[in-house]
């Protein structure tokens, strides 16, 4: 879906664009509510996921399909953001969630 929509609007894929992350900034008195925010930083991720064909050059390979983004990687994009949101807040949720995220339960189950 998304090469389809760079292709239609002439969207270039580059890497470069990941490091826009670090200008993401939330701020509780703006506008952006903190799902928004979370919205805005996981799109940027996805966004930048590699495809079929693209050369990860510090190995030397070629992607053989698309990247998705995995379990782990929501989980630590949700972690990344409760950080930005408030840099206790996650130790907060670690506190108060970890007996609940066992088994089959996840971090972002609980989102």
């Amino acid at each position: 879906l998304y090469k389809k929509i760079r292709e239609d609007y002439n969207i270039q894929h580059s890497q470069v664009h990941f490091l826009n992350i670090t200008d993401l900034n939330w701020d509780p008195t703006g506008q952006t509510t903190p799902v928004e925010f979370y919205n805005s930083y996981g799109s940027l991720i996805i966004s930048n996921l590699g495809f079929k064909g693209d050369i990860i050059q510090w190995t030397g390979t070629k992607l053989t399909t698309d990247e998705k983004v995995s379990a782990t990687s929501n989980d630590l994009i949700l972690l990344n953001v409760l950080t930005i949101l408030h840099p206790k807040l996650a130790t907060f949720v670690k506190e108060r969630y970890k007996h609940k995220i066992v088994n089959d339960k996840r971090l972002i189950d609980f989102k």
